[in-house]
């Protein structure tokens, strides 16, 4: 752009405000969609971590750290040092 031009923009306002308003909405669209995205994926991933460690409990029957079902409420059984 010439001088002139440049000084025509900052009387007039010009196009450079109304770009950068345009860009910083873009980057908050963007940066909107990527929490949804993240939050979608962090609840996918939780889920896969509660399903595996669901079947690793129960496959760990006779490993000492199942709970005592004659014991409800009062910790895990052990052994059976009693």
């Amino acid at each position: 752009m010439s001088e002139s031009q440049l000084q025509y923009s900052k009387k007039n306002g010009g196009f450079l405000p109304l770009l950068l308003a345009a860009v910083s909405a873009a980057e908050a669209l963007a940066g909107g969609a990527s929490a949804i995205a993240k939050t979608a994926h962090d609840k996918r991933e939780q889920e896969r971590h509660n399903r595996a460690i669901e079947a690793a409990l129960k496959n760990s029957k006779g490993s000492g750290m199942s709970p005592c079902p004659a014991c409800q409420g009062s910790g895990l059984f052990l052994s059976k040092n009693v």
